[in-house]
């Protein structure tokens, strides 16, 4: 529906006299994400998709801020492989620890930042990995407290968990609210400086611009998820309560992060021994049922399961389990009942 729409009103080249429609369309996503974000429509940056928003977002900051202070990226060790791979590009990344639910030790962070000076911090608003709402309104805090800004990944945890009041700058995923595709944007407060670091264009923060037809149907699709986030949420947690009510009782399975007192209704992360987590999940799809292993917040790889890694989990493999919206405790049941069999058979 909302690629219908956006096919119908989001036509033509936005920086030319004939692409009017594709220019409304542009601001039309920007205004919908401002209002999703309480920010201001002009501080709304489309980019083709999470990554490119993280390199947009992340190159800007630092660049913003050389010369004056140091290039040093903090970055929390639960990341996602992308931000960490950027830290090491754009500047220079050191790990923030985290605790064995994946949460990030603000302790730890408000060392680091008094031990050197720091150009840019990056955090989570909730871990794409394990679902762990992060703390982050204590790591704008501790970041604050010595006037560095924070590039807050917030594309797991908009519409799931509230953002905090003083946000810097948050990092955006299309493909999270259903539109189907990739896209991303980056939001930054006023107070905030960029600069970019690639040769002037018409569209300044994503040279060649970005589909208007791709940002209006993200547009339409974020205003229909948050329209029922509430109703989402409450299904989602019935479905997540029974599987972390259920998995555990299967030999060899755990449920990951499970001390965690806050988290996204919509991730449920298991760890499994004795068995690997692909051969695993090759063994669910043949019984008709999908889940996600590896590292699902890479976009390429730096080291297999980062996350669990720097949590100090023990593990021979591991299973993420997405809920969306077409998820239902039949698929729920069937999960647990076709694992149960795995674990046995494998």
């Amino acid at each position: 529906m909302a690629l219908q729409r956006a096919m119908a009103s989001a036509w033509g080249n936005p920086h030319r006299d004939s692409g009017r429609a594709g220019a409304r369309a542009l601001e039309a996503a920007r205004e919908a994400v401002a209002r999703a974000t309480n920010a201001r429509r002009e501080d709304v940056i489309v980019t083709s998709s999470l990554t490119q928003a993280i390199h947009t977002g992340l190159s800007a900051m630092v660049a913003a801020r050389a010369g004056r202070f140091s290039p040093r990226v903090l970055a929390s060790a639960s990341s996602r492989t992308t931000v960490l791979h950027a830290a090491d590009h754009f500047g220079q990344r050191t790990e923030v620890r985290v605790d064995s639910d994946g949460v990030i030790d603000v302790e730890a962070l408000r060392g680091l930042l008094a031990e050197e000076t720091t150009g840019v911090v990056t955090a989570e608003l909730a871990n794409v990995e394990l679902g762990t709402v992060q703390p982050a309104a204590a790591v704008l805090s501790a970041s604050h407290d010595v006037q560095v800004p924070v590039l807050l990944d917030a594309s797991v945890g908009l519409g799931r968990t509230p953002l905090p009041d003083d946000w810097d700058a948050l990092v955006l995923d299309g493909s999270e609210w259903g539109c189907g595709f990739d896209i991303g944007f980056v939001v930054t407060r006023s107070r905030v400086r960029l600069r970019p670091s690639w040769p002037e264009d018409a569209d300044a923060w994503f040279p060649g611009g970005v589909s208007p037809m791709w940002a209006y149907t993200a547009a339409v699709a974020l205003e229909e998820f948050l329209s029922s986030a509430e109703d989402e949420r409450s299904r989602a947690l019935e479905i997540s309560d029974y599987l972390r009510d259920r998995l555990p009782s299967i030999p060899g399975v755990a449920i990951l992060a499970q001390g965690a007192t806050e988290r996204v209704a919509t991730i449920v992360a298991v760890s499994l021994t004795h068995i690997d987590g692909e051969a695993a999940a090759r063994a669910l799809l043949e019984r008709g049922v999908a889940v996600g292993t590896g590292s699902a917040c890479s976009s390429s790889t730096i080291e297999p399961n980062h996350v669990l890694r720097a949590m100090g989990a023990t593990f021979d493999g591991h299973l993420r389990i997405t809920i969306d919206h077409a998820s239902s405790m039949d698929d729920a049941s069937a999960l647990v009942s076709a694992l149960r069999g795995i674990m046995i058979d494998l």
